[in-house]
């Protein structure tokens, strides 16, 4: 008899809309290039910093930060009087992104660059 390998649709389905998420931001920040650099806190607000490359550019600085606590865990050892039960607490979990918007000497946009865990749209 054949055994068939099942994965929860609802995993699979997770997995790929992490993907698609992360490639629709790319999408989106690709709009932004040969924009004015004043729409960008129309979208985005504030800078958080203000940063001047190498090449004499200006760089935008924009970040998201989000945190939550998992629930704590339990592991149970033994039967009877025997029995252990250990605690796991929960962890912080911190997501966060940073996107840079790099202007030329007009405030056009040339290029974008994302760091973080959560860069996704």
């Amino acid at each position: 008899m054949r055994t068939k390998t099942r994965i929860p649709v609802f995993l699979l389905a997770l997995l790929l809309a992490a993907c698609a998420t992360r490639a629709r931001m790319e999408e989106n920040l690709d709009t932004w290039v040969g924009r004015d650099a004043d729409s960008l806190s129309a979208e985005f607000g504030y800078p958080v910093d203000t940063l001047t490359a190498p090449n004499g550019n200006k760089v935008y600085v924009y970040e998201r930060r989000t945190s939550y606590m998992t629930p704590p865990t339990y592991q149970t050892y033994g039967e009877g009087k025997d029995k252990l039960i250990v605690e796991t607490e929960g962890q912080t979990v911190e997501s966060w992104c940073k996107i840079f918007f790099e202007t030329d000497e007009r405030s056009q946009i040339v290029r974008w660059r994302l760091e973080g865990n959560a860069c996704r749209q």
